[in-house]
């Protein structure tokens, strides 16, 4: 009887656990098709293969080398997943807004650069300027972005979503290998920028969806990633705003090589023969002056890159300053700043 009761009470403890099991798998399917019937599980996506291509693309490149296939299929597919991800953000932000809105955007740019004086206004915060709140949607992954609702801009190039969208398609337009080797080094804030954004999605929406875990385990997971949000997410965004604003150096040694072929010959003979080397000049060129843009554009509305790039201003000039810097020299370097100022003025489109 003792055996038979044991039996029986083992088998029923077996078919609740199935039942709770087929329960808890249930309830997550029906959780996860309400989250895909929304864009921004699909943007989560997009994140998640942004991470996967961004990671590859960057062990390839110091392993294979920039200039290898694989490598630039990588980073090919990480600024597709990049663009997508853009993508979504933007046709959530603006899908309702009339067409004189695009038209207008337009006909402010066509203003804007018509009148350049119009770019003295730096310094002064608009509209568009976060430099008093906690930082852009960008890197946060808590605010506009993570609602995919961010309330348009009167000028679509103050939308930092318009920014990287069209800074990356810049890239992307490059990513083969007839234009030689990449710079793995773009995908770096992009890639800072999707972990953030899909760690703080997974523990608001995707942890409380997975099956058979007890709530406290689920909650100790979600803490865990909260933690390193929360620990990490300012460092981050400076850490972000450290490598794009070092983009500029990758094509100081490229341009110089570009001005050594000028001057003896050998540009324009491989701009006959369409060469590789002819088109990597050219790709480093355009990248180049999209390189400034998108920095001088940053500079204007992002707080993390504007502190970063005062911060190194200031430290060249306490260095210029000092007595045993050598006067010829000081001059030198004081042109050679003053040139780049110029030259972010003359760039600046928003």
């Amino acid at each position: 009887m003792s055996s038979n009761s044991d039996q029986r009470s083992s088998s029923k403890s077996k078919l609740n656990s199935r039942t709770a099991t087929t329960t808890s798998i249930s309830q997550s399917l029906t959780g996860l098709k309400r989250l895909a019937s929304g864009a921004q599980f699909y943007w989560y996506l997009t994140l998640l293969s942004t991470l996967y291509s961004s990671i590859l693309c960057i062990l390839n490149s110091f392993i294979r080398g920039s200039n290898n296939e694989v490598t630039i299929g990588y980073y090919s597919m990480a600024l597709s997943s990049i663009l997508t991800t853009y993508l979504i953000i933007m046709r959530q932000t603006y899908k309702y807004k009339p067409l004189s809105v695009l038209i207008g955007q337009i006909w402010h740019l066509f203003q804007h650069l018509s009148t350049p004086n119009q770019s003295n206004r730096e310094n002064q915060p608009t509209q568009g300027d976060t430099s008093s709140d906690s930082g852009t949607s960008a890197g946060t992954g808590v605010e506009r972005h993570s609602q995919l609702n961010p309330k348009y801009s009167n000028n679509i190039l103050r939308d930092e979503n318009a920014q990287y969208l069209l800074f990356a398609f810049a890239h992307w337009l490059f990513a083969s290998p007839s234009f030689g080797a990449i710079n793995s080094s773009v995908l770096y804030s992009f890639t800072i920028y999707a972990f953030f954004h899909a760690c703080h999605y997974t523990y608001t929406n995707i942890i409380p969806l997975v099956p058979n875990i007890s709530k406290e385990r689920k909650a100790q997971w979600t803490q865990v990633l909260q933690y390193i949000f929360r620990l990490n997410h300012e460092r981050s965004r400076m850490v972000a705003a450290n490598s794009e604003i070092f983009l500029v150096t990758y094509y100081i040694t490229p341009l110089i090589k570009i001005v050594l072929r000028l001057i003896s010959g050998r540009f324009w003979s491989a701009a006959r023969g369409e060469t590789t080397q002819f088109w990597f000049d050219f790709k480093s060129v355009i990248l180049f002056f999209v390189t400034i843009i998108f920095l001088r554009a940053r500079f204007l509305i992002d707080k993390y890159t504007r502190t970063q790039v005062q911060g190194y201003d200031a430290n060249l000039l306490r260095v210029v300053a000092s007595p045993m810097f050598p006067a010829p020299l000081r001059n030198t370097v004081l042109n050679f700043r003053q040139f780049w100022l110029s030259l972010a003025k003359m760039v600046s489109v928003i």
